[in-house]
């Protein structure tokens, strides 16, 4: 009965069991990551757009209109006829 023998001999040797064990918990923490990526993403995106816009809410209350936000023509550094 050689596979019997074969069989005994595949479950003695603990090495291929060993890096299979791991090839499945990589396997399974992947796809954790992956699944906690998608699930989180949308959130966190929202939560960056959120703080960005209070970022630029606060920055505009310090800083009054800028050209950008004001509507007129951006103002240059200020008059002179360059003769200094």
């Amino acid at each position: 009965m050689p596979s019997h023998r074969r069989l005994a001999a595949l479950v003695g040797d603990r090495r291929g069991i060993a890096a299979l064990e791991y090839a499945l918990l990589a396997a399974m923490i992947g796809g954790f990551v992956i699944a906690a990526a998608l699930n989180l993403g949308g959130n966190i995106s929202g939560s960056f757009n959120a703080i960005g816009g209070t970022l630029n809410a606060v920055a505009g209350a310090i800083n009054g209109p800028t050209a950008s936000t004001s509507g007129g023509g951006g103002g240059g550094g200020g008059g002179g006829d360059g003769d200094h």
